[in-house]
């Protein structure tokens, strides 16, 4: 006696956002972007390709709530290369809220993935996959946005919560 093992019990479900949490499944976000430069697609279509890191400033409101100089750029591959060759607008996008202001997050978050689902026409391949992970070991939460980038609304977007080292910590 003496040399026995105390077993704490461990929810791993007490990681992921409550109700009324930036992930919350029961919430449908409206997510807008504004950018004060008028040609930040171009600048942001060429940095993809040739400076796939560099961010440019923009105001994201949600809620009511401005949240100046928020690090905006591109992201994916062919979910960017195929619909922006194509000339549609719904491109993917990854906000980085502390890239240019120290410690700025979204309802909690530093960084937010939007992606436009182009491959994916039920919009819960994402969803799904995130439901089944977090049974079995920490898991990105998912949600759906709607975007509305420079006051035009672009769609559907699914939101990803970034692999960053908040989601390290938070798990």
């Amino acid at each position: 006696s003496g040399f026995g093992q105390t077993l704490y019990t461990f929810d791993p479900q007490l990681m992921y956002d409550q109700s009324g949490g930036f992930y919350d499944q029961d919430s449908l976000r409206s997510i807008h972007i504004d950018f004060l430069d008028p040609n930040y697609h171009s600048i942001l279509q060429n940095s993809f390709f040739t400076a796939p890191s560099y961010r440019i400033p923009a105001t994201v409101t949600l809620n009511g709530v401005a949240h100046d100089s928020v690090g905006v750029r591109y992201k994916g591959n062919s979910t960017f290369c195929i619909p922006n060759d194509n000339g549609n607008p719904k491109v993917p996008y990854n906000l980085d809220m502390n890239y240019f202001i120290s410690g700025q997050k979204l309802m909690d978050y530093k960084k937010v993935k939007l992606a436009n689902a182009f491959m994916d026409p039920t919009f819960v391949r994402e969803y799904t996959a995130s439901t089944v992970y977090r049974k079995y070991l920490p898991t990105v939460e998912v949600n759906l946005a709607e975007l509305h980038v420079q006051g035009n609304y672009l769609g559907l977007f699914v939101s990803t919560e970034s692999i960053n080292k908040q989601f390290l910590q938070k798990h």
